[in-house]
This record gives C-alpha cells, structure tokens and sequence, in this order.
C-alpha cells in the first residue's frame, strides 16, 4: 500500500497533529533552563524576573573549574622543548605533543625553540658589507 492511498495517513507516523507554536517552545525552555538553575521568582518585579539561588552558582562554579582545568593543555612543535616551572621553580621539560600542566597561578610553560642558532660575538664582531665579510677586533671586550 503506498502512503498517499490513505489521505489520513502520515508516512512519518503522525496523527495529523500540528507542531507547538514558536512562543510556546521558546517559554518552555526558558522555564526549563531557570529550573534547571534553580531560580526563584523575585516578588518585587512585575514580570516576574529570576534571582539566582546558590544551587545556580554551583553550576557556574564547576563550568569556571573545568575552563581554568582545561586551559592548562598545551602542546610542543618538534623544534621546541617545554619548561614547566611550579610557583617559579623548574618541574619538568617536555618534548613535542600535547600534554596537561596545571594552569596559571601555579605553573607556567616556557616554551624553548632548540633548533634556532644564537650567536654571542664576544671580543670581535662580524661585519656584513656586501658580499663580503670582515671580522673586527672589540679590544675592550678582548
């Protein structure tokens, strides 16, 4: 039997039933969502405006924990090493990936690139003129 042979019959299972109205829906889960943080309705407001109850800020609280847990994930190139310092002091070097250290106030990350070339020129200096170079004593620093 095909589904249009039957006018009443829905081939969705439907019986003939209209979805809620956009106002209705939109209520519902503001109702929803002030219960689910447990507010009360305020007596001195008009329309009725929520103040939220302590079992609401728990909810906040935990969201705020996990943000602050999360943030601490980090991860190294190839060509950097990581440095955890806990409260200042050296903890542990890390190596490429992702990895976890607990976040700002008590550890920080000080990511080291292994592979860059630094030069300290101490008693002479190397000039670049062109296409050639000079090398130049420093006496002072001799």
């Amino acid at each position: 039997m095909a589904w249009n042979d039957n006018d009443k019959q829905n081939p969705w299972g439907g019986n003939g039933q209209t979805p809620p109205e956009l106002d209705a829906v939109i209520k519902d889960f503001k109702n929803k969502f002030d219960n689910f943080f447990g507010g009360k309705k305020s007596s001195g407001s008009k329309e009725g405006g929520n103040i939220p109850s302590a079992g609401g800020f728990k909810y906040i609280f935990i969201l705020a924990l996990l943000v602050w847990g999360l943030s601490g994930i980090y991860i190294i190139d190839p060509a950097e090493k990581g440095v955890v310092l806990r409260f200042g002091a050296f903890q542990e070097e890390t190596s490429q990936g992702p990895h976890w250290h607990l976040p700002f106030p008590i550890e920080t990350l000080n990511r080291i690139n292994v592979e860059q070339i630094r030069t300290a020129e101490i008693g002479y200096r190397n000039v670049v003129s062109g296409s050639r170079r000079f090398g130049g004593n420093v006496s002072s620093e001799s």
